[in-house]
């Protein structure tokens, strides 16, 4: 995973004119992992025949950090 931490790329993530998002999706990977595991290839197919999986998979995905314009363009003061 890159580092934002300092320097330069700090200044190119939170300055970007557009939305950016940094999201750890770990634990989405383990459980994609964990599928293949038992033999699911086809995620398309699998999706499509188990709805539910999107909502888990979405809430497994965290946040880490958003830019500048991110703040604007959803209108919030701060990243709390």
């Amino acid at each position: 995973m890159l580092s934002y931490e300092g320097g330069r790329f700090q200044a190119i993530f939170q300055h970007s004119a557009v939305s950016l998002w940094e999201e750890d999706i770990s634990a989405l990977q383990t459980v994609i992992e964990s599928l293949r595991a038992r033999g699911i290839i086809d995620m398309r197919r699998y999706t499509e025949e188990h709805l539910e999986f999107l909502r888990e998979a979405a809430r497994l995905i965290t946040v880490i950090d958003v830019n500048e314009a991110t703040l604007t363009q959803y209108e919030v003061a701060d990243r709390r």
